[in-house]
């Protein structure tokens, strides 16, 4: 009635249909999304943390080697990068970059507390240290 879905919903589709394992629509959706998102790396990045997590790793590594979202002066958050990485199944390393984005005072902190993709880092030391930073540091939070 309204038209199609804009592509970050899109998006959050494709990754709420992960969570009831259904890749293959999953996978479905983001292969169109690749055509409609423009090469915009915050859509890339979702496009190949979809992909990722649906096991078609080399399709998300060409993607993330193509739009430069791992080199220095990326175009997106280490935040992002950390729940591309986590897709792949690199908790180290994402946690290393949430680490380097808490240093930089990155705004997407916030959804540390809440995110369903940082589920498989939640248990980490190094995860919880992280959230309790960001809680300490948030603007109304008091220690003590």
């Amino acid at each position: 009635m309204y038209g199609r879905l804009p592509n970050e919903a899109e998006l959050y589709r494709a990754m709420m249909l992960i969570s009831h394992n259904r890749c293959d629509e999953a996978r479905r959706l983001a292969q169109e999304l690749l055509d409609k998102a423009g090469g915009q790396p915050v859509m890339m990045s979702g496009v190949a943390e979809v992909l990722a997590a649906c096991g078609e790793t080399d399709a998300a590594g060409r993607i993330a080697a193509d739009s430069d979202l791992f080199a220095p002066n990326s175009p997106i958050s280490k935040f992002r990068q950390a729940l591309l990485l986590l897709a792949w199944g690199n908790r180290d390393r994402a946690i290393s970059l949430l680490s380097a984005a808490y240093e930089e005072h990155e705004a997407e902190l916030i959804w540390l507390a809440c995110d369903p993709r940082l589920d498989p880092i939640r248990q980490d030391a190094r995860f919880t240290a992280l959230l309790d930073g960001v809680m300490l540091d948030s603007p109304g939070c008091t220690q003590g």
